[in-house]
């Protein structure tokens, strides 16, 4: 085999030689199986022919061989299917958008985006037309309720210095001073009054002590039935003296003096009979309430009431403020609607009416026969008062050896007629009682 040097050849680090008439070999062996060559530009195979195949074909074949065969297609197939989607997704895109276009346009009435800024501009030239309506409309009234604003804006700022003048008068160091004063007075009074309402049931109960005995005290009540000759009792028991002493004085009182002798049962209302002085044989209106006055026995000093002695059914309470001279039977409970707080017509509805005494007998006889009786029912003042009144003919304090004797008697009897017994003196020719003073009126 012959080799010639290459002097004269640009020499690229790779070996050149001639086998067989083989061609020179850029970048490999060479082959002198047919002239074929591997790798470079080319070759000569046998009879010196030169090698047909492309550099391209040859790079890219060799390229793959060095890559691992087909690696490089499988990158160029990503690279293809990114391309799709990136595609699809801009298609999607401009489908919504056409989408939403179209329904913008439609939404407006309008068939193209021309007409749609048309339409803008339009709105926006009546929005400044409006607000330029606004703003002369606002001067306008500016100017002609100018002067109205400035009176109105002068008589604030004369309210506001009136209520700052009158701030500083009655809430200034002096007058929270005047005000801490009034209240120890206000304190001191209402201690004074304590005081006073003590002493009163004191003396009143060592005045019931003295004058009446210990008690328990009871008294008799005898009525007689409109238009018969029948005579009936019912007997009461005084409250505990301890409890409302100064009621039971006055009461007891009352019935030492006579002054319920011939008084009348006249008004029955659902809850409460009541009791008071009616004159029906004079037209004085005072007649009745003259002897109560005269002996200065026709009201209390103030109500004296117990929570432990409540209005409850039976029981005896008097009318009114400060409480007096008429009194009523509770047919209910009443405990709540005589008691502190239930008589909201009063000033001071936080006192109750005064409780004293409980029917203790006769009770039949007053269910019976007096509450059933008729009334007017003609939604008038008189609407509760009795179209009869009954008359009470004598109201005596029951002895001890009374006492007793009514014990072992039928309670509320017929009492005998005797030449003794109270008369009833009312005129058959019977008037319309005269309403009593509204403030001697129970609740009905």
């Amino acid at each position: 085999m012959l080799r010639r040097s290459n002097a004269g050849l640009p020499s690229h680090g790779y070996d050149t030689s001639y086998n067989n008439g083989g061609g020179g070999s850029y970048g490999g062996s060479t082959s002198g199986n047919g002239g074929s060559t591997y790798g470079g530009y080319g070759g000569y195979g046998y009879g010196g022919t030169p090698s047909k195949q492309r550099r391209g074909s040859s790079s890219s074949n060799n390229f793959f061989s060095r890559n691992g065969g087909f690696g490089s297609l499988n990158t160029l197939q990503l690279v293809c299917v990114g391309l799709g989607f990136w595609a699809l997704m801009m298609m999607g895109l401009w489908w919504n958008a056409s989408s939403n276009y179209k329904t913008f346009t439609r939404s407006l009435q309008v068939s193209s985006g021309q007409e749609a800024l048309d339409l803008l501009d339009s709105l926006k030239a009546d929005v400044r037309a409006e607000k330029s309506k606004a703003r002369d409309i606002k001067r306008e009234a500016q100017k002609k309720y100018s002067s109205q604003i400035s009176d109105l804006e002068r008589e604030n700022r004369l309210l506001q210095k009136e209520r700052d003048e009158l701030k500083a008068k009655h809430e200034g160091p002096d007058k929270k001073e005047a005000s801490e004063r009034s209240q120890l007075r206000e304190a001191a009074f209402q201690e004074q009054v304590a005081l006073l309402k003590e002493a009163t049931r004191r003396e009143s109960k060592r005045t019931v002590l003295e004058r009446f005995g210990p008690g328990p005290h009871k008294v008799e009540f005898t009525y007689t039935m409109p238009n018969t000759e029948k005579d009936y009792q019912f007997v009461v028991e005084m409250a505990p003296l301890d409890l409302v002493p100064h009621a039971i004085h006055l009461f007891l009182e009352q019935v030492a003096h006579g002054l319920w002798d011939h008084s009348f049962m006249y008004l029955n209302g659902p809850h409460v009979l009541q009791i008071g002085p009616q004159d029906f044989n004079t037209d004085d209106d005072a007649n009745a309430l003259h002897s109560f006055y005269e002996a200065e026995l026709d009201e209390m000093m103030f109500p004296d009431y117990s929570q432990d002695f409540p209005h409850l059914p039976w029981t005896l309470g008097y009318t009114g403020r400060p409480g007096g001279p008429d009194f009523y039977i509770n047919k209910v409970d009443n405990t709540k609607a005589h008691g502190p707080g239930g008589q909201y017509q009063h000033v001071l509805e936080e006192q109750g009416d005064s409780c004293f005494g409980k029917i203790i007998s006769g009770h039949q006889h007053l269910r019976k026969h007096v509450f059933s009786l008729d009334i007017y029912k003609d939604n008038t003042d008189y609407h509760w008062f009795f179209v009869d009144p009954v008359e009470i003919v004598q109201v005596v304090i029951l002895k001890e050896e009374k006492v007793q004797q009514q014990e072992q008697q039928p309670s509320g009897g017929r009492v005998p007629k005797t030449d003794n017994a109270p008369k009833n003196t009312r005129d058959k020719n019977k008037r319309k009682a005269r309403l009593p003073k509204m403030d001697h009126m129970a609740e009905a």
